[in-house]
């Protein structure tokens, strides 16, 4: 299983590379410093988690819950 097949419905995923030029900006908006850094915000562009380095689904996953859950 995978987080984008189980919250891909309520959430939109998004996945941007060092190797595309066009994507600098958004990694100089975002601060990102480390390759993988994963971000959730919400509808506003209000960042709820921020997290860099290898990721783990079962922390990701009870985030998703867990925004589900206060909106």
């Amino acid at each position: 299983y995978g987080l984008k097949e189980d919250f891909g419905e309520k959430f939109d995923f998004f996945s941007l590379s060092t190797s595309d030029n066009q994507n600098r900006d958004a990694f100089l908006d975002y601060g990102i410093r480390a390759v993988p850094t994963f971000i959730i915000e919400d509808s506003k562009g209000e960042i709820l988690f921020r997290s860099s380095g290898r990721a783990n689904n079962k922390v990701f996953q009870s985030r998703f819950e867990e925004i589900l859950n206060t909106n």
